[in-house]
């Protein structure tokens, strides 16, 4: 009896290999791919690089990132799998096989699959660790020539992980198979879901929910507001794209209908049924598609943007070699200033592109260009507020050194203003400066949208009011010469010395040092991002190729009906390619809508982490996109292949 299982079992796995084997492939992908992170995350050896407490933190969300995905994906599969095979369950029932006698078959095809599986991506995730290793390190842009060994805790906890969804997939299967009887086991597959919620309520419903994740994404005020309006949003626009792929289509679709000199010209008659047939057949698959289309672009553009303009951002943020900042109720600067000189002096070190300025700050309130309500600026939890930054107009440079204008200047990338509104002054705003190159230097990153207001006389502001600006200075620059570097890292340490412990109201940074700790935090995103970003693409890929082959079955019947009708072999095929084409371009077209809409709010995020440049964000979602949709197109045309085998087989055997 055990050999007709494993009969049974070997023959079910080969004459579902269409199905059987992606599914099987995907997994060990999964498996190899959750082994080469983990393996990273459990490497004690990698603890002392700069910023890996970071990025283990990063590594340890994207495995759970992972870990829930390929639950649920492979739940997916599963069931796909399942649906084109009950008609052969139903027969095995027919011919004598018990449900329980079944559910072994079902078992031994897990220790086959499953196992064979899983012990294949282990296999390959021990080939790959070094590659990844190296990809991993180069990333973060550190370098080694210590090999690190795989952690072997780490195959243990992967088994278990994918031995355990495995597990729970084998009893889904049970349990289908036990709760459903002979007939239905034939026919089941061909049932079509019954509508529970009326086709318009689920158009009202979409619309609602996209319209209200549209409306929190474009009203967001600055990337506090956006991080607290985000996840909400995006789980409205989810539920809302998966009641509008069926609903809103089949809405429109109807309303061309009702145009009955539109609707019975011959190709529109046959493409307009068809396309609502297919869509309310496919509309949850290809909504998870457009789902998981908008993570990839996301991960992957978030990723790309923040890499390749690290260096642009770091130099932004700290525009010296060296950057000391010093709140003046705290420290005195010019003692701090005077340290720098001497140590300057001792190291032969010249300093070059000096910027020596005051600044005050404060957080406000901004409505129709008025600044107002004036509070400590330190209130940067209160997402309704902006940064108020008061600089004197020398800042500026020699272009407005004598500017005769006594009125203010002000820099900012959101909110227009026209005046200022301080307890007893009125600060009336003449012209928009369209860049100061040092503006994410004297804010660094900020999670409140900033404003920089140019003024004539700085220190009166700051004396009259104490309790609501801020008496901050800042003092950058780099240093001239060969050892730039070696030298600047030599002064910074000197300077922490003799401040030790006193560091209230000051704050140093080496530029260098601070370049290490951000290209790992970044290289860390990058990787990651582009590391999930392969996994969704992949499992686009096998979900695009599961619907081709269900289209190339459903094809068959509707091949020989519009035969039937008077449609020549000709006008057939070019009417159902036509649907297949609509239906399959649909998800990333919505999905690039979606992104287009949530690209304020994502630019906020992006802001929070230091990267500013909208011009630069948008090139790389732009460009990350249209490689996306290209990439796309291919993977459609390699997994037509499919629908055309099958749909041709048949053809030729009418």
């Amino acid at each position: 009896m055990k050999n007709l299982y494993l009969n049974l079992a070997t023959k079910g796995i080969t004459k579902n290999k269409e199905v059987y084997l992606p599914f099987i492939i995907l997994n060990s992908v999964f498996v190899m791919m959750y082994g080469l992170c983990l393996n990273i995350l459990l490497n004690k050896s990698i603890d002392g690089y700069e910023a890996m407490q970071h990025v283990k933190t990063l590594l340890y969300l994207g495995i759970l990132v992972l870990s829930i995905f390929s639950l649920i994906f492979l739940v997916y599969a599963n069931n796909f799998i399942m649906k084109r095979r009950r008609s052969e369950f139903g027969l095995y029932n027919i011919l004598g096989l018990e449900k329980t006698q079944i559910s072994k078959i079902l078992v031994v095809e897990f220790l086959i699959a499953g196992l064979g599986s899983i012990l294949t991506g282990l296999i390959f995730s021990s080939l790959f660790y070094r590659l990844f290793e190296d990809l991993f390190l180069k990333a973060m842009k550190l370098q080694t020539a210590e090999k690190f060994i795989p952690d072997f805790q780490s195959y243990i906890i992967t088994f278990g992980v994918f031995f355990a969804i495995d597990i729970l997939i084998v009893i889904f299967r049970i349990i289908e198979v036990k709760k459903t009887n002979v007939l239905d086991l034939f026919t089941k597959s061909k049932k079509r879901e019954k509508n529970i919620i009326p086709l318009w309520t689920k158009a009202l419903l979409s619309v609602l929910f996209i319209g209200t994740g549209y409306y929190m994404s474009l009203s967001s005020r600055s990337p506090l507001d956006s991080l607290s309006k985000f996840f909400v949003a995006t789980f409205l626009v989810i539920i809302g794209t998966y009641f509008g792929f069926n609903a809103i289509t089949s809405v429109v679709l109807d309303i061309l209908k009702k145009k009955e000199d539109f609707y019975y010209r011959t190709n529109n008659f046959v493409a307009i049924s068809g396309l609502k047939h297919r869509i309310r057949q496919n509309a949850a698959g290809l909504a998870g598609i457009c789902v998981m289309s908008c993570a990839t672009l996301v991960l992957i553009s978030s990723a790309v943007s923040l890499y390749f303009t690290a260096d642009r951002m770091i130099k932004d943020i700290f525009p010296g070699q060296i950057n000391i900042k010093t709140d003046n109720k705290f420290a005195d600067k010019n003692e701090i200033y005077g340290e720098i000189n001497e140590l300057l002096a001792e190291n032969k070190a010249e300093p070059i592109k000096e910027f020596k300025e005051n600044f005050s700050r404060s957080a406000v309130k901004i409505e129709k260009g008025k600044v107002y309500n004036f509070s400590d600026y330190s209130n940067w939890f209160d997402y309704t507020k902006s940064i108020l930054v008061f600089m004197n107009k020398s800042a500026l440079g020699d272009e407005y050194k004598n500017n005769d204008d006594k009125e203010a200047f002000y820099y900012s990338n959101n909110f227009p203003i026209n005046e200022i509104n301080l307890p007893d002054d009125k600060i009336l705003i003449s012209k928009r400066i369209k860049d100061f190159k040092f503006k994410s230097a004297i804010n660094e990153v900020s999670v409140l949208n900033t404003v920089l207001v140019f003024v004539d006389d700085l220190e009166s502001l700051t004396n009259k009011y104490p309790e609501l600006l801020s008496d901050e200075s800042i003092y950058s620059f780099d240093i001239k010469g060969d050892q730039s570097n070696e030298k600047a890292d030599k002064i910074s340490s000197a300077i922490e010395r003799i401040n030790g412990e006193n560091t209230q109201g000051f704050k140093l940074t080496n530029r260098e040092n601070m370049k290490i700790f951000f290209m790992s935090i970044y290289g860390a995103i990058f990787f990651i991002g582009i590391f999930l970003g392969a996994v969704f693409i992949l499992a686009t890929a096998l979900s695009i190729y599961y619907k081709q082959i269900s289209e190339g079955y459903e094809d068959i019947y509707r091949f020989g009906v519009y035969r039937k009708a008077g449609m020549t072999e000709k006008e057939v095929k070019q009417s159902i390619n036509t649907q297949v084409k609509t239906v399959f371009l649909l998800p990333p077209i919505v999905a690039g809508i979606h992104i287009a809409v949530a690209f304020k709010v994502i630019s906020f995020m992006l802001s929070m982490i230091g990267l500013f440049e909208i011009r630069y964000k948008i090139i790389s979602f732009a460009v990350v996109y249209a490689i996306y949709f290209l990439s796309y197109i291919l993977i459609y045309k390699l997994t037509s292949r499919s629908y055309y085998a099958i749909v041709s087989k048949e053809q030729r055997a009418l």
